[in-house]
């Protein structure tokens, strides 16, 4: 489980805590609904080489653009056997094209062709491999965002697989609320709602993305996702709020 799924779980016990009771009454009268703020995108990223980082130029909180380089690594041994590997794939083809002029001499036989035809095809999948590891000495954002924690830091020894950045995409946000089942014969995709921040005191309306993909049988409750409108610019991930939708009961 990711950092970010332990803490959307966390966030989302709170959330149930304060709705649970008057959504399992099932009463007439309308339950206070608890909406919670995700991120649509959100990663904790790892390269699979091991190197010291040489450089990370993001902090807790900066933020990014797509393609922005986050960590650089001291790639020095990585760098070097790329350039063995062109160095081989050079020879390697140079002697193919003098086994086959000898081949057509009549001086060497179709198997020392062959031969030479394996060692160039060897020697470009080592290159293809040395390029692949080269490519992670930098690690590249994925998407639009900011840095939610650093897990690493620069000068210090990075073993693969390690986690680096904890990063979320905050320029694509939904709510997620939790709505009694019976509900769902007027809350479709398209439903318009309305979503009062605790934190900041702002109201956002948003309309319904999509429906949950199960009913939990418990609680007779599903989970519902929407959109935001263009004032959720102030939102971050885990902020919490009343919701109402438009028709409410």
């Amino acid at each position: 489980m990711t950092t970010g799924n332990v803490v959307r779980g966390v966030a989302w016990l709170l959330v149930l805590a304060s709705v649970a009771s008057p959504v399992l009454s099932q009463e007439r009268s309308s339950p206070r609904l608890r909406g919670l703020v995700t991120a649509r995108h959100e990663a904790m990223l790892s390269t699979q080489i091991n190197a010291i980082i040489a450089e990370m130029s993001f902090r807790a909180g900066d933020r990014f653009r797509k393609g922005d380089t986050l960590v650089r690594f001291d790639c020095a041994v990585q760098k070097a056997q790329y350039q063995r590997a062109q160095a081989e794939v050079s020879a390697a083809r140079k002697t193919l094209t003098i086994k086959k002029e000898l081949l057509r001499l009549s001086t060497v036989s179709p198997l020392d062709v062959q031969l030479a035809e394996a060692e160039v095809a060897k020697s470009e999948a080592d290159l293809a491999q040395a390029t692949a590891i080269t490519a992670m000495c930098q690690v590249k954002a994925p998407f639009d965002g900011r840095v939610i924690e650093a897990k690493a830091h620069a000068h210090e020894s990075y073993s693969s697989g390690q986690p680096l950045l904890s990063i979320v995409d905050d320029t694509s946000l939904e709510v997620e609320v939790i709505i009694p089942s019976s509900w769902l014969t007027w809350v479709k995709a398209g439903a318009s709602f309305k979503i009062k921040i605790e934190e900041n005191g702002q109201t956002v309306t948003g309309t319904v993305s999509k429906l949950g993909a199960r009913i939990d049988q418990v609680s007779q409750t599903i989970k519902v996702y929407g959109s935001l409108g263009p004032r959720a610019g102030t939102l971050i991930p885990g902020m919490t709020g009343e919701v109402t939708f438009d028709g409410q009961p």
